[in-house]
Order: C-alpha cells, then sequence, then structure tokens
C-alpha cells in the first residue's frame, strides 16, 4: 500500500501508535525524549514510546515497498545496535500487505499498521494481530492492482524505456478508456508513472518502486490453484514432459513461478513446477497427472484474469509468463524461491529478459 502525503501519516501514527501499543499490552504506552545515545549524530525515531515494560524506537514510513521495508530495517539495526535489551526497534506503515509481511517476518523486523495489524517479536515479548480492518483517513488512495488494473502496470513493467499513450493502452490491455484512465491518474498521483509534457504519454517512473508496489498487493492464492502429483526424476524432467503434452492441446498455458523461473536464469534448481492453464484441464490424467491434497510436484493455475499470459516468451521451447509475472507469483512458492526470485528480480531490473 502507498499513501503519497508523509505529513498526515506521521500526524496520524503519532496518535495512533500509542493508542493501539496500549491496547495490545493493556498498559498505557506514550511518547518520552529518545535517550541521546541512540541517535549517534543522526536523526532520532518518528516516535520514540515507553510502556509495558518496552521502549519503542519507531520509524514510521508511507509505504510498504520491498525496498522500503528493506531501508526502514537497515536504519533501525543501525540506531538501536548496542542499546539495551529493553528497547524495540518497530516499523509502522499504513498498511501491511501479504508480501511486506512475509519479507519483515524474514528480516525479524517488527511492524505495526494504522488498522492495527501488528507482529512484534522481542525477547520474552510477543505480539501478532492479523487482519487490522480499521479505516484510515489518509489522503489520496494509492495504486491500483486489481487483476484487470494490473494489466497496465504489467505492459509499463515489459515495456521499459518505451512511451506509451493511452490510447495504445487501451488496445493493448482490452480496458474501457475511462478505466484505463482512472487507473493511469493513481499511478502517476503515487509517482510510479511519469507522463511526458510534450504529449501526455506515459513512462514508468522508477521500475523498482512500480515492481515493490504491485508485489505488495498480490497474493499468489487470488488465483484458482490445483495441485497434482506426476512421475519424474526432477522439476525440469517434469516440466519438459507436461510441455510436450501440454502444446498437443489448444488451450493456452505456460509456466510459472520456479519453473519459468530456470527457463529464464537457470538459477536455483526446483522440484515443484507451476503454470497457468487457460482453462481447468478436463481430464488431468490425460496429462499424467494425479490430484493429491499434499506431496504434489505439479501446481495447475487457473488465472483469475487472462492478463497473465501477456508477454509469454519461449526459452528453451518452454511457454514461460513473463518475468515480471513469474517474480511475482514467486512469493508464493516453497522451496528457493527467494532465491530465485532475487536472480530474476535482477535481471528485470537490468532489462536483461523484458
Amino acid at each position: 500500500m502507498y499513501i503519497g502525503n508523509m505529513f498526515e501519516v506521521e500526524a496520524i501514527a503519532a496518535t495512533r501508535v500509542p493508542q493501539l501499543l496500549s491496547e495490545l499490552l493493556g498498559e498505557r504506552v506514550g511518547p518520552v525524549a529518545a535517550p541521546r545515545a541512540s541517535r549517534k549524530g543522526e536523526a532520532g525515531p518518528d516516535l520514540y514510546l515507553r510502556g509495558g515494560g518496552w521502549d519503542w524506537f519507531v520509524e514510521v514510513k508511507g509505504s510498504d515497498f520491498q525496498s522500503t521495508i528493506e531501508a526502514a530495517h537497515r536504519w533501525l539495526v543501525a540506531q538501536t545496535a548496542g542499546v539495551p535489551l529493553r528497547v524495540i526497534p518497530l516499523l509502522v506503515v499504513p498498511k501491511m500487505g501479504p508480501a511486506a509481511q512475509r519479507l519483515a517476518k524474514t528480516l525479524q523486523l517488527s511492524w505495526l499498521d494504522l488498522t492495527g495489524a501488528a507482529d512484534v517479536r522481542a525477547p520474552g515479548l510477543r505480539l501478532r494481530v492479523d487482519g487490522g480492518a480499521a479505516s484510515i483517513p489518509l489522503g489520496r488512495a494509492g495504486p491500483n492492482f486489481s487483476p484487470s488494473a494490473s494489466r497496465i502496470s504489467r505492459v509499463l513493467l515489459m515495456s521499459p524505456g518505451e512511451w506509451w499513450r493511452q490510447t495504445e493502452l487501451v488496445e493493448r490491455t482490452g480496458l474501457s478508456a475511462g478505466y484505463v484512465s482512472k487507473v493511469v491518474r493513481q499511478l502517476t498521483v503515487s509517482d510510479l508513472v511519469r507522463r511526458r509534457a510534450s504529449d501526455g504519454a506515459l513512462e514508468v517512473a522508477d521500475r523498482a518502486a512500480l515492481l515493490d508496489a504491485w508485489a505488495a498487493e498480490y497474493d499468489l492464492s487470488r488465483h484458482h490453484i490445483e495441485r497434482f502429483h506426476t512421475i519424474g526424476r526432477s522439476g525440469i524432467s517434469v516440466l519438459m514432459g507436461l510441455a510436450e503434452r501440454l502444446d498437443q492441446g489448444s488451450a493456452r498455458w505456460a509456466a510459472t513461478g520456479l519453473a519459468a523461473a530456470w527457463m529464464y536464469s537457470e538459477h536455483a534448481d526446483f522440484r515443484l513446477v507451476s503454470l497457468y492453464a487457460e482453462h481447468p484441464l478436463v481430464n488431468p490424467a490425460a496429462y499424467g497427472l494425479r490430484p493429491v491434497e499434499r506431496g504434489e510436484n505439479v501446481w495447475v493455475l487457473t488465472p483469475n484474469d487472462p492478463g497473465v499470459f501477456d508477454g509469454v516468451a519461449r526459452p528453451g521451447g518452454v511457454p514461460c509468463v513473463h518475468p515480471v509475472q513469474a517474480w511475482l507469483d514467486l512469493a508464493g512458492h516453497p522451496e528457493r524461491s527467494a532465491e530465485a526470485a532475487e536472480a530474476l528480480r535482477a535481471q528485470i531490473l537490468d532489462d536483461k529478459t523484458c
């Protein structure tokens, strides 16, 4: 989630964070002066609170983008190194999406969002609140990454350095002119997309930021996933066998996740093969697939929007979704998905596969 007005975010956080922590701990939490030693010659925390037997060193950010969370983590670690154990570094954002929560967990970063959701870890303390539902009266809405709206971000990310007129985006995505205009306006207000002054054409302003913003709202489980097992010595042998059989049909399909990452970068061996199929498989047995509840080595996803097939390529002769889509999907995968995602992201930002 992205909120543009940081002054408003910080003002709301100054009141809401002490209130939320007080409710969670059952004791009053309020602001106190930050110890001078914690500042290390730099600006101090956005909030320094005390309550519940803890001091809270709080950094407030306006988004849950990957780059924002990583930068906040580095700063909090540096600023609180060597301080007493009773000081908890805490990241506060308007709302933590699923991808941001997974990243924070990996970094062992305590966080709280302004809806009331939280994940705080410290010696002798564990706070976990899921699904904060409070309304946050914050400025303008963030960008739209619904399945259909995401077609626009996908096209822009797939064409680095290329300027798009809105009429061209309408034609490419199959969306209405009014809807494209609305989504584009949200992206430009959020500084993720910029307009060319001469003709109003559009280009991505910051590819990393747009990737992070989309990933923060993306959830693989929103596609319909069926789990199967098939015989194969390795992930690549399973993929090649399925590719041969699926290519004989007329329906669109494309590998994603670990399998696509391997085809694009040959990075990170894999066992699980995941692929999109335009329609659910009517007869999985014809493809050598047996439905299972666990122990699967194949995921067949029916997409919630056909836009996932935009930009399909055939590296190594296997249909694969565009690297941007594969990177998004990796967040919902097991095995060495984080390692594969890092390698694929680097390629996307270096324009090597786009």
